[in-house]
């Protein structure tokens, strides 16, 4: 399009290949009647945000240890795997089925005949 036209500026629609009015600009957001914060403002809470975050690094990396610890307390009482595998296993306690549900009859009686079927006694032929 030629600048000196004023015609409105047209795009293509994607879908279908046909020109499209461009949509126009979106509206400015209402002003809030909230003061913008000074640079003293901002200053304190970048200090706050970064004292709150060292903080919980610190509280993290001892709760860490304390784990790293009862996984060694593990690998010296049963000694058959490594201490990550411990440490691991006590991080994924929570995702790993702990009870286990009660049988149902349908469930033992298909038991028992897939027993039968692969000691190769066929009852259904």
């Amino acid at each position: 399009m030629s600048a000196t036209s004023n015609v409105v500026e047209r795009h293509t629609d994607r879908r279908n290949g046909v020109p499209n009015q461009r949509p126009q600009a979106r509206r400015k957001k209402e002003n809030s009647q909230r003061p913008k914060p000074t640079k003293a403002d901002l200053a304190e809470a970048k200090k706050k945000r970064k004292a709150h975050r060292d903080a919980y690094a610190i509280a993290l990396a001892a709760a860490q240890k304390v784990l790293w610890d009862q996984a060694e307390a593990l690998r010296a009482e049963f000694g058959t795997h490594d201490i990550n595998y411990y440490y691991e296993d006590i991080i994924q306690r929570a995702q790993k089925k702990v009870t286990e549900r009660a049988t149902s009859r349908w469930n033992a009686y298909l038991k028992q005949r897939l027993e039968l079927k692969n000691k190769g006694i066929f009852l259904f032929t």
